[in-house]
């Protein structure tokens, strides 16, 4: 089997009677490659996703706190940009609650027990509260974020001027989220099927936990095939772990019936079915 890895392995996935011949062929490194194969190409349509998604990756990054009131939004709408920069170098507070506030030029250390959006000169700092504190986001002036923040609400300015300077660091972050979401489930679920694969080691011819790791491992790979091609159409990566999850239910049981754990093929039948 390790002449011909991994092409044999993936022409084994849609029978299980082939499943059951090679589980003893497949080594640990093998395995661990085939694992992340398997990942790997699930999170093919699931990034495509994402990318699609555009300004909307931004949602859970900015608190509905910063879409302002009409006055205060009025305000900014009128604020003087010229060639990128902010004119004027006067402090003003635009407004200010317990929690919240915004100003220009502001550097008394508001930021550092509130969440606001201090304008300066440059830039304007963002200060948003998180899960481990008080963390900052700077935003530069760009000809579209000063286009938008006359033109567009407060909010969907910030939205869209937070995607456009940080698209890709907001694409990784979501996309190794995604992964080891599919990490953790896929592996959980690979682990449990695999031992009690492992507990009929005394009545079947699974014999060691590497056998049922390759098992299970082998049998689910149809699925996640068939969840990748699903995956252009949806991407609800719940939807995808449950055909995934219902295909290695589907093969156990025909892995069951046709074999009923034991070994029923020579070992000639099996050389000659792997060439």
């Amino acid at each position: 089997m390790d002449k011909h890895f991994p092409i044999n392995f993936f022409r084994s996935i849609f029978s299980v009677e082939k499943i059951f011949s090679i589980r003893s062929k497949i080594n640990w490194v093998q395995l661990v490659l085939v694992f992340v194969f398997i990942q790997s190409l699930l999170l093919i349509p699931l990034s495509l996703g994402i990318s699609q998604r555009g300004v909307e990756l931004a949602d859970d990054i900015l608190p509905q706190e910063f879409s302002v009131s009409e006055p205060v939004a009025s305000k900014i709408n009128q604020l003087n940009f010229l060639e990128g920069r902010l004119v004027t170098d006067e402090t003003t507070i635009l407004t200010e609650s317990a929690t919240f506030f915004i100003g220009i030029n502001v550097s008394d250390g508001r930021s550092d027990n509130k969440m606001g959006m201090n304008f300066e000169q440059d830039f304007v700092d963002l200060t948003i509260e998180g899960t481990e504190g008080f963390h900052g986001i700077r935003l530069i002036y760009t000809d579209t974020f000063i286009e938008d923040l006359r033109e567009e609400p407060v909010y969907e300015a910030l939205q869209t001027a937070i995607y456009q300077q940080n698209a890709a660091s907001i694409f990784l972050s979501r996309v190794v989220n995604i992964g080891m979401i599919l990490l953790s489930m896929n592996g959980m679920l690979i682990i449990g099927v695999s031992v009690l694969f492992y507990l009929t080691k005394r009545t079947s011819a699974i014999k060691t936990f590497k056998e049922s790791l390759t098992l299970a491992l082998a049998l689910m790979s149809g699925g996640v095939l068939l969840a990748t091609l699903i995956g252009f159409l949806t991407t609800d990566i719940f939807i995808l772990f449950g055909v995934q999850s219902l295909w290695l239910v589907v093969m156990t049981i025909l892995l069951f019936v046709k074999t009923r754990f034991k070994q029923v093929r020579s070992q000639a039948e099996v050389e000659e079915s792997l060439h």
